[in-house]
């Protein structure tokens, strides 16, 4: 795992940093149905998830852009954090804000690219050649610093999407972040494809192990 996402490139899919037998392979939702014939379009999203266990027992977060600060003033960072902070909330994190003392940093990528250079570990067909993603990791932060401990993330989970255009992110944001809310925390311990009903981010359709 890279030290800090600002250096995040062509890492964005890494081999675990702990074993999945340490960390159970997160089961899928309830009453997920299965996906059936003549189902609405849908999107299927690929996510994978690492987790050293390490994160604080009460996580108060502040959400940061992975490229810097001048990625605040973006409107798509905006909207994503804004969905990010949502559902880490229903998992107990509790957000911050600016001056609050905080002691878990949670940094975004995002953006589309060629398969070749983003994901060497994923498999594409020549008419899938584009991926768009989202990557949401936390570190911890240095109680006497106040700032990013540099070492591993304590998790992080990734969502792409593979297509023959990069498609507008702004839109792809809800089904990244309704497939990766159950892996947030969690080790996957390899690549899941969570199918989601385009109409509707929060209509998971299936989920199985990427083929």
């Amino acid at each position: 795992m890279k030290t800090l996402p600002i250096l995040f490139c062509a890492g964005l899919i890494l081999a675990g940093c702990v074993a999945a037998a340490q960390n159970p392979r997160p089961n899928p939702p309830a009453n997920v149905p299965a996906a059936v014939a003549g189902q609405p379009q849908s999107y299927e999203i690929h996510v994978k998830s690492e987790s050293s266990n390490l994160a604080p027992e009460r996580p108060r977060f502040v959400i940061l852009p992975s490229a810097g600060p001048g990625l605040q003033k973006d409107y798509r960072f905006k909207d994503i954090a804004a969905l990010v902070e949502t559902e880490l909330g229903k998992k107990g994190y509790m957000p911050i804000r600016q001056g609050e003392p905080t002691n878990l940093a949670v940094f975004l990528s995002y953006d589309a690219d060629l398969t070749e250079t983003l994901a060497p570990g994923l498999r594409s067909s020549d008419i899938e050649n584009m991926m768009s993603y989202l990557r949401i990791s936390a570190f911890k932060v240095s109680r006497e610093k106040g700032t990013p401990e540099v070492g591993d993330a304590v998790w992080t989970v990734s969502s792409m999407y593979l297509s023959k255009d990069a498609p507008d992110l702004s839109k792809m944001f809800p089904f990244f972040v309704s497939a990766a809310k159950e892996y947030i925390g969690l080790t996957s311990g390899e690549f899941f494809t969570v199918e989601i009903d385009a109409a509707d981010p929060s209509h998971i359709l299936n989920i199985k192990i990427t083929e």
